[in-house]
């Protein structure tokens, strides 16, 4: 019998030393196991990273994952020519994965659309958008054969595969009909008591939208999508800046350039002097050659404040019956159905010299999506997280007699020995396996494709304009309203 010919797939990283770079090279361990069961070799040609002192722990780290040790280079434009000439004539396609700050993004993808050569497939952590000028720029100066990909690693979440997977079963059935989504996570306090991650920045919308409107495309189809339109786009809440904690409570905002600033800056044209947003809200209107679709965001970085516009959410879960003590309805779902969504950590600690912090850590990744049936309205609720104690969930609902039912579960993770970290590596590998088949010709990868990047980038960016056009410029309100938001999540003892 004659054996299948292996292929060969690059993996160039780029930020390889920072945390979503390592993070990346661990996803290899996953992806390089999955590959050989095709025949496919994985080929780790180079990484760059301009810190010289990081090459030789990223040398390593590639060795202990998959046993091979690239050629390093300090950005994008000297990787390159390492890349052909470790190709040689066997033009074989290479996954570029930028790992890199935002701000490098839009750069490194034109350097690569810059090679003309359609085998080198970027990958970009998002945002790669930050500026409407930047879209405009890559779809005038770019055809669709240009294709690139953006690190939308919910559409690989085992809960967004079910539920993709159930509508499409009951397409003829079941449509969605409304969605809401809710995401929040903690890295304005992180970073308020500087221990965030340097290459987050932005604030919420710009870090938490894109997985939300990922999903929310790639289970109405991307193809299907006529026209998104952002009827309303609100910040609620705006970050400190750690000048507030470290220099005796100085006024002090954190700008979307993670820059200390006393003043409200709300003109687009001074971006990275943009306030930082905390929490953001925004009504989207999806429309579908069938119908149009009403969806509420909402996106955090300060975790659960019990704030006006999550209590709409908390409401809303509460009446289809996922309280915040979900005890309370026990007896009424079936045995083993876990229905926490608010995410809690043990306090993170962080002591300096003279001061000891110690500040809430609160996560929430919720989907509602209320479909029309022929038999009446059903709702899926998602959880999509299950980084501290919390098990990831799809359940179809029905409202009783007034009363919420589970009436079917489309995924339960019951797995509690897999740490999140194991989880997110594996679904990155997923991501990376995704532009392996496109490359191939197996399967489009049109959840995370140039389509859906586009369009997503475009209402994140649609929205922040919206937003700081109904910014109040009155920083002592905001300064206060911030204050009280702060002094809630993090405590401040003398040592």
């Amino acid at each position: 019998m004659r054996l299948m010919e292996q292929k060969s797939v690059g993996m160039v990283i780029l930020g390889a030393g920072g945390y979503m770079g390592k993070n990346g090279i661990h996803a290899l361990k996953y992806l390089s196991k999955k590959l050989e069961e095709e025949n496919i070799a994985l080929r780790l040609l180079s990484f760059a990273e301009p810190r010289e002192q990081n090459w030789e722990e990223i040398k390593d780290l590639c060795s202990s994952c998959i046993n091979q040790r690239p050629l390093e280079a300090n950005r994008l434009v000297e990787a390159l020519p390492l890349v052909e000439a470790l190709r040689g004539e066997d033009h074989y396609p290479v996954i570029i994965y930028d790992a890199t700050p935002t701000t490098l993004h839009f750069g490194n993808l034109l350097e690569v659309h810059q090679r003309e050569d359609n085998t080198l497939l970027y990958l970009g952590e998002k945002p790669i958008f930050t500026d409407e000028y930047e879209i405009k720029y890559l779809t005038e100066n770019t055809g669709e054969d240009f294709q690139f990909f953006c690190e939308f690693i919910e559409t690989e979440n085992p809960v967004f595969l079910a539920v993709h997977k159930y509508l499409n079963k009951v397409k003829t059935d079941l449509s969605i009909k409304e969605m809401w989504l809710w995401r929040a996570g903690c890295s304005g306090i992180k970073k308020a008591i500087s221990i965030g991650r340097g290459g987050v920045e932005g604030g919420a919308l710009e870090d938490k939208s894109l997985h939300d409107l990922s999903i929310s495309a790639g289970l109405l189809g991307s193809t299907n999508i006529e026209e998104v339109i952002v009827e309303d786009a609100r910040i609620h809440s705006l970050i400190l800046h750690s000048d507030y904690f470290f220099k005796e409570n100085r006024k002090a905002f954190l700008t979307a350039g993670n820059k200390s600033s006393s003043q409200i800056i709300a003109n687009l044209k001074e971006k990275d002097l943009l306030p930082a947003d905390g929490l953001f809200s925004m009504r989207v209107t999806w429309k579908l050659p069938d119908r149009e679709v009403p969806a509420k965001y909402l996106f955090s970085w300060v975790g659960y404040n019990q704030l006006e516009q999550e209590l709409e959410f908390v409401s809303e879960l509460e009446r289809l019956g996922f309280p915040i003590e979900p005890a309370d309805v026990e007896s009424s779902y079936p045995k083993h159905a876990p229905r926490k969504w608010l995410d809690i950590s043990e306090p993170f600690k962080y002591v300096n010299q003279t001061e000891h912090y110690q500040a809430k850590m609160q996560e929430v990744r919720i989907g509602i999506f209320k479909c029309d049936s022929a038999t009446g309205e059903k709702y899926i609720v998602c959880n999509f997280l299950s980084k501290y104690n919390l098990h990831r969930y799809a359940y179809v609902v029905e409202l009783k007699d007034g009363r919420a039912e589970i009436i079917e579960t489309l995924f339960l993770d019951e797995d509690s020995s897999t740490t999140y970290e194991e989880k997110k590596g594996a679904d990155l590998s997923k991501i990376f396996d995704d532009v392996v088949k496109h490359a191939f010709g197996i399967k489009r990868a049109d959840f995370i494709g140039r389509k859906t990047t586009l369009l997503t980038h475009g209402i994140m960016i649609e929205a922040r304009k919206q937003a700081i056009e109904n910014l109040s410029t009155d920083a002592e309100r905001w300064f206060e309203a911030a204050k009280g938001i702060f002094e809630r999540n993090i405590t401040v003892t003398k040592v």
